[in-house]
């Protein structure tokens, strides 16, 4: 008897891991690559945001017209993502469109494009690097060549490659600059996007991938001309040409001008002649200098040609550049005239000599025994001429409009005051209202829990600067480290973190790990926020824990999270499996194990209870920034399309096991059966004459 089978399905569930989902296609024209002088050297891919890493979408131009097209599903929401040229892989940002400053950017995220909500199946038609949304590139203009040079002959560190980096390109990547001739000057060209052409761009020299960058200390150059002023992030600024190309130097490093063997290293900035006895000579440094004392100022009075006292040899100290530096006839009037003001002049010293000069005498600064600089005119009275400075200042302009130039305030116009900034004519770095009153803050940080390195303690980052901004010390060896900033009233936030043992200004791998505590702010990579300042104070901490009174006895309860997940779906790396990112920290911030081989990677992260945010797996990643070797959970429910489509980790208020797999959002250990369309299908079927199918099967696809 011929025997019949059956098949009986009894359900068929639908898991949907998104919602409603669409084809888009893009159509990317890169005239605006080639016709700018730029090649694609591989090939185009959209990437970012809702699309994923920077490979998520690889695009294709068979017929050969400039136009790259490719198709993906995604989300009715829509989301942000950007165009790339050539990525090597999933995290070579380096390579994407930079439309800085353009109306398509999203500045709030990473100046990527912003897909609209999507309702149908559509097109999307753009240009590289522009906002033509029409299939061409008629907004595109060639971009701008400028050429970048730095005088490395002065520098006291050792270096193997010099750079500049900056702003153009969101800071994305360094451009080498090259010295074929061996004279100390590197120098090399970058193309900067036509939109920011007119437009100022800021940038700085850094040598050896930030091992070492120009202006450690962010408050050395934050008045000099060269600068954008910002004190905490001292940048170079360039205002880009309209059209055609540009040049940037050579400058010394670390200078606003030429390297000049000296000569023009230190240069003078102010010549005071106000309320008795408030004499002064200003000398600013352009550049570093190891030894002062091989300057000297000389005054020529009443007219005369032959210097008219001893002159003043400025002490043997060294000056870092953008540094002032004060030569006065009397240190406390000075002071009580400048008030708070005082702080922004880096070295103030007492001499005779500036009782020697009046407002009308001319000044001479020299070098070694020759004049370099002259204030005024020598031979000449000063009294009615342009110059003269009677019971007044005078300074050397720093504003772009008249840079170098000497102003000066009205003659006699000081006489009277008690202040500069209560006379008709406050000095112009200090304002017609006194400065913010400065307090001293003492840090200390507790290093009992850690063995301190060779390089000793620091506080850096934020306000402080570099990685090494604050040096600390522990003079009675009691595993305490201590030190002293200064807090302007009124400024912040202020953030900061310690250091162990760094070994320059960029190495940010030795800063204390505080991601997941309550100290640590996610916004500010998890730097410690200083409170607000109303007088010197003391601020007591324990390395990489929020104990606040000089133990390291935390108040804050931490819970065991287990992170488990299932890698069935990959071949894991030779570096083994990850958790990172978020509240855990960098690219291999939590170590995960196999030990029983059965393709489940686990690993625990101690977590502040309370504590939520966001986190990923990666598979074997290289090192602490390869954010290459994450998971892309593009569209899937369980991504944070806001943090970088990381997971989200619900809070914590106890120890507890998470499951996961890699790559995809299932919670129960496995990775169950994924299709193409984000649904998990579940089928029940039974065997109705129960012989077992005798061999028959179903397929579904």
């Amino acid at each position: 008897m011929k025997k019949i089978y059956s098949f009986l399905l009894m359900f068929l569930s639908f898991t949907l891991f998104s919602a409603q989902t669409y084809n888009v296609t893009f159509q990317l024209n890169t005239a605006s690559i080639t016709s700018g002088g730029g090649s694609i050297a591989t090939s185009m891919y959209v990437g970012g945001g809702v699309v994923g890493d920077a490979m998520g979408l690889q695009l294709s131009d068979s017929d050969g017209d400039g136009v790259w097209t490719g198709t993906a599903s995604f989300p009715a929401a829509g989301g942000h993502y950007t165009f790339l040229n050539s990525p090597t892989n999933g995290g070579d940002w380096g390579t994407k469109e930079n439309i800085a400053g353009l109306p398509c950017a999203d500045a709030a995220n990473y100046n990527d494009r912003l897909m609209p909500a999507i309702t149908q199946d559509t097109t999307i038609q753009a240009c590289f690097g522009t906002c033509d949304s029409d299939g061409t590139c008629a907004g595109f203009s060639s971009p701008v060549d400028v050429t970048f040079g730095v005088d490395m002959s002065q520098v006291s560190f050792t270096y193997t490659n010099v750079y500049v980096q900056g702003s153009w390109d969101g800071w994305a990547a360094g451009v080498q600059l090259s010295d074929p001739d061996g004279d100390n000057i590197y120098e090399g060209t970058v193309s900067v996007a036509a939109n920011l052409a007119g437009s100022n761009i800021e940038f700085k020299f850094q040598v050896d991938n930030w091992a070492n960058q120009e202006w450690g200390d962010p408050n050395v150059l934050e008045n000099s001309v060269c600068s954008n002023g910002n004190a905490q992030y001292t940048n170079r600024v360039y205002s880009v040409p309209s059209t055609g190309t540009g040049s940037y130097g050579p400058v010394c490093w670390e200078s606003c001008v030429a390297c000049g063997g000296g000569a023009n290293a230190l240069t003078m900035t102010a010549v005071m002649d106000m309320t008795t006895p408030v004499k002064a000579v200003m000398v600013t440094a352009n550049q570093s200098i190891a030894d002062l004392s091989t300057y000297q100022l000389l005054n020529y009075n009443n007219g005369s040609t032959t210097a008219g006292s001893t002159p003043y040899t400025f002490p043997a100290i060294s000056i870092s550049a953008g540094e002032h530096f004060i030569v006065c006839k009397d240190s406390a009037a000075f002071n009580s005239y400048f008030g708070s003001c005082t702080s922004i002049f880096h070295h103030i010293y007492e001499s005779n000599w500036p009782g020697y000069f009046n407002g009308d005498d001319a000044i001479e600064l020299h070098h070694s025994g020759s004049a370099i600089e002259t204030f005024g005119v020598v031979g000449v009275d000063g009294t009615g001429e342009s110059w003269e400075y009677t019971d007044t200042w005078a300074w050397k302009d720093t504003a772009s409009a008249n840079v170098g130039n000497w102003t000066y305030g009205a003659v006699n116009c000081a006489d009277g005051s008690s202040t500069t900034q209560t006379s008709s004519c406050p000095f112009p770095l200090c304002g017609s209202s006194p400065p913010p009153t400065s307090y001293n803050v003492t840090l200390t940080v507790n290093c009992s829990n850690i063995t301190v390195g060779p390089n000793g303690m620091y506080a850096g980052g934020g306000f402080l600067g570099g990685s090494d901004g604050l040096q600390l010390t522990d003079a009675d060896g009691d595993g305490t480290w201590e030190g002293v900033a200064t807090v302007f009233a009124g400024t912040g936030p202020n953030y900061y973190a310690f250091f162990n043992s760094p070994t320059g200004n960029s190495d940010w791998g030795t800063k204390e790990n505080l991601a997941g505590l309550p100290c640590g702010d996610p916004g500010n990579y998890n730097d410690r926020v200083l409170p607000n300042i109303t007088s010197d104070t003391t601020i007591q901490h324990c390395f990489e824990n929020c104990a606040s009174d000089g133990t390291c006895n935390s108040s804050v309860v931490f819970h065991n999270v287990t992170l488990k997940v299932n890698t069935a779906n990959i071949t894991v790396g030779p570096n083994g499996m990850y958790a990172g990112g978020g509240i855990l920290g960098d690219a291999i911030a939590v170590p995960l194990s196999d030990a029983d081989g059965d393709g489940t990677w686990e690993g625990v992260a101690s977590i502040a209870d309370g504590t939520s945010g966001n986190y990923i797996f990666l598979n074997s990643p290289a090192n602490g920034g390869d954010w290459g070797a994450k998971e892309d959970l593009s569209g899937q429910s369980c991504s944070d399309p806001n943090n970088w489509n990381d997971r989200i980790m619900p809070t914590i208020t106890g120890d507890t096991t998470l499951l996961h797999c890699f790559g995809n959002c299932i919670t129960d250990g496995t990775c169950g059966a994924v299709v193409s369309g984000g649904c998990h299908y579940v089928i029940d079927m039974q065997d109705s004459y129960g012989d077992g199918w005798n061999g028959a099967s179903i397929a579904v696809s």
